[in-house]
């Protein structure tokens, strides 16, 4: 990870999919906690789906051409993104910082998927840019909305991440 001048990460972007905050035109504790935390972690912070919480440090990404759905709002993180390599999260995931570092620090890969639990994926992964978004960009041209088309596309790898992290906001 190289860090900027800030203390920030530098060559790694942080995109937040604000999907389920568009669809009920709201920003609740859990997005402006994490919009928070990547504010203060990544130079370059994108906001997908929706205004980014007031006051944070991160800019809108648009909307790239195609069907809506999670593979549209992730292309449009990728699309909008300066860096090589782009952390995408669900903007409700509420993951400690040390989560997200330990995610960044993954060898690299095309697709790197977090997985802290056996049950399921944690809703963020990171990605090499040019090849998803090369690969996002065909499978929009051809109708799909599916995120794991992508996966299975450009051969993800997982981050088996075994820690007390919690994986769901503090209730």
């Amino acid at each position: 990870m190289r860090s900027g001048g800030s203390g920030r990460i530098a060559n790694v972007a942080a995109a937040a999919i604000a999907a389920a905050q568009r669809a009920v035109g709201q920003i609740d504790a859990s997005p402006l906690r994490l919009a928070q935390n990547l504010g203060a972690l990544f130079e370059e912070v994108l906001w997908v789906g929706a205004d980014p919480p007031r006051g944070q440090r991160a800019r809108r990404a648009a909307d790239v051409a195609g069907p809506a759905g999670a593979l549209r709002d992730l292309a449009s993180a990728l699309a909008a993104a300066a860096c090589d390599r782009v952390l995408v999260i669900d903007a409700a995931a509420s993951p400690p910082p040390e989560l997200l570092l330990a995610l960044v620090a993954w060898p690299e890969a095309d697709v790197v998927v977090l997985r802290v639990d056996a049950a399921a994926p944690f809703p963020c992964a990171v990605y090499r840019r040019a090849s998803a978004l090369s690969h996002a960009r065909a499978l929009l041209a051809e109708q799909h909305t599916d995120v794991s088309a992508l996966l299975e596309g450009i051969g993800s790898v997982t981050a088996e991440i075994e820690a007390p992290f919690s994986t769901h906001p503090p209730t």
